[in-house]
């Protein structure tokens, strides 16, 4: 039993690490697509090639860092689902998002969570997080917006604000999937 118990734990860790990855490797190969194509487009003699290089490189560049933090966030709540699920530790059903898994996480690592540098992290993604899925990221149309500009005040390396717009930096992206990878290697 004991080594069945430690091959599903090898298996979640060899997941955890190998699917992250992949997600990053999505966002480089599509990063790397992106710079291509606008260097095709400068080099063209069409009178938008210029204004299409620039959106490749800034617009297309921010949704594809928004998208890939969405997935890794997404990632990370079916880690902790899985998680749960094969601890038998029971989720409460009427929480939602990152709240859902703080029992999990007291439990398992019977730690105080805001000694957990990785847990406060995530903590600030996941408001990140749902502006982005509940406001189209417009801190505008948010019911909390000074706690959303206060998460991007503290990690202003991971988050700006432009034109009352939210956007993620590649660090933002990198330290989402530290904390995620660290949390979830901590708690198998």
């Amino acid at each position: 039993m004991k080594k069945q118990t430690e091959d599903k734990e090898f298996l979640l860790r060899f997941g955890a690490r190998v699917n992250l990855g992949r997600i990053l490797d999505y966002k480089r190969h599509a990063g790397i697509a992106l710079d291509a194509a606008a260097k095709r487009w400068e080099s063209t003699r069409i009178s938008d090639a210029d204004h299409l290089a620039g959106k490749m490189r800034t617009d297309f560049k921010a949704l594809l860092n928004q998208s890939v933090f969405l997935m890794i966030f997404g990632y990370l709540e079916e880690l902790l689902f899985i998680i749960a699920k094969t601890r038998g530790i029971d989720l409460p059903d009427r929480t939602a998002g990152l709240s859902k898994y703080k029992h999990l996480v007291k439990k398992l690592l019977s730690a105080d969570l805001s000694c957990l540098d990785s847990w406060e992290f995530l903590r600030d993604a996941a408001i990140i997080r749902n502006a982005f899925l509940h406001a189209a990221g417009r801190v505008d149309f948010m019911r909390n917006p000074e706690n959303l500009r206060g998460v991007v005040r503290k990690h202003a390396e991971c988050y700006v604000i432009e034109n009352s717009r939210l956007k993620v930096t590649a660090k933002g992206v990198e330290r989402l999937e530290n904390n995620a990878e660290d949390l979830v290697l901590q708690l198998i």
